[in-house]
């Protein structure tokens, strides 16, 4: 089998593509910066045991 090309080079769609997937890396980061500063609101400030009902290993569970 030879190897051939499935589509042409395209400039546009690759610069499309390039800004889409810059904008979903920073959505992502946002997220987990968003997650972990829930994690510490409930920790520190809350001082509620959702942290450690999500730990697989706690003490004392069944």
């Amino acid at each position: 089998m030879g190897k051939g090309k499935l589509v042409q080079r395209d400039r546009e769609l690759a610069d499309l593509l390039q800004r889409l997937h810059f904008v979903l890396n920073l959505c992502l980061a946002a997220l987990v910066v968003v997650h972990v500063a829930a994690v510490l609101k409930h920790r520190l400030l809350d001082r509620d045991e959702v942290f450690g009902r999500m730990l697989p290993f706690r003490a004392g569970k069944r």
